[in-house]
C-alpha cells in the first residue's frame, strides 16, 4: 500500500507494524500523489508524473530480468548485484553475490560470503553481442560497457513476450533460465552467457 509520505510499505496488520519500504525521499508535494505500478518488465515503480523515486531494478535480489542492469559506479562505490537466498524456501540472504567487483571492474564475479568463488571472462570498452540467435523465436543480447563512470552489464531480448531471467541459486549457480509455456516451467539453457562465470 501507499503510506501517508508516499512510499510503497508492506504492513503486518496483526501487530501494525511496517515491515517494508520504498524509503525514498518524497518532496511534500508528491506524497499524497505518488503512484506504484508493476510494469510488464517485472519492474516496480514508485513515481510521480515523470518523476521516478524507487524502483525494484535498482535493488535486485537473486535474479536478473530483462533490462534490468547489473552495475558498479566506479566514483561513490555503489553497486547493484544478484543475493541468492538462504535456502530454495528462505527468502533471506544467502551465502552468495554476483556483480563487478571494485577492484577488477572488467569481470563478474560470484562471491561466497566476502571471497571470491569464480569469475567471468575480461571485458574492455563497450559493446553488445548477441548470446542466442534463436531462443523461441527471439534473440538475446548481452550489452555492456566498461569505460563509463558507471560499468554495467544488461541482458535483453529482441521479443518481450519471451520469459528470461537470470537466476543467483542459494548453492552459488548462475543460471540462465527460459520459461515454456508448454510445460509451465523454467528450464534452464544449456549453453552459458559469455557473462556466466568460470572457477
Amino acid at each position: 500500500m501507499l503510506s501517508s509520505d508516499g512510499n510503497l510499505v508492506v504492513l503486518d496488520d496483526t501487530r501494525n507494524l511496517i515491515v517494508w519500504s520504498t524509503n525514498a525521499s518524497i518532496p511534500a508535494s508528491a506524497m499524497n500523489h505518488t503512484t506504484g505500478l508493476l510494469a510488464d518488465s517485472g519492474n516496480l515503480v514508485l513515481s510521480f508524473g515523470e518523476d521516478t523515486f524507487w524502483q525494484s531494478f535498482d535493488h535486485p535480489s537473486d535474479t536478473m530480468l530483462p533490462d534490468m542492469k547489473l552495475s558498479l559506479n566506479k566514483k561513490t562505490g555503489q553497486r547493484r548485484r544478484l543475493t541468492s537466498w538462504a535456502a530454495l524456501d528462505d527468502p533471506q540472504p544467502g551465502n552468495f553475490t554476483f556483480g563487478i567487483d571494485p577492484q577488477v571492474p572488467l569481470q563478474g564475479f560470484i562471491w561466497k560470503e566476502t571471497l571470491p568463488y569464480c569469475r567471468s571472462a575480461v571485458y574492455v570498452g563497450k559493446d553488445t553481442r548477441t548470446e542466442y540467435p534463436d531462443i523461441g523465436g527471439s534473440a538475446l543480447f548481452l550489452s555492456y560497457d566498461f569505460d563509463a563512470d558507471e560499468v554495467y552489464v544488461v541482458i535483453s531480448v529482441s521479443d518481450s513476450s519471451v520469459k528470461f531471467r537470470m537466476w543467483m541459486s542459494a548453492p552459488g549457480q548462475l543460471k540462465q533460465l527460459l520459461w515454456q509455456d508448454s510445460s509451465k516451467t523454467w528450464s534452464e539453457l544449456g549453453r552459458k552467457l559469455s557473462i556466466h562465470t568460470q572457477t
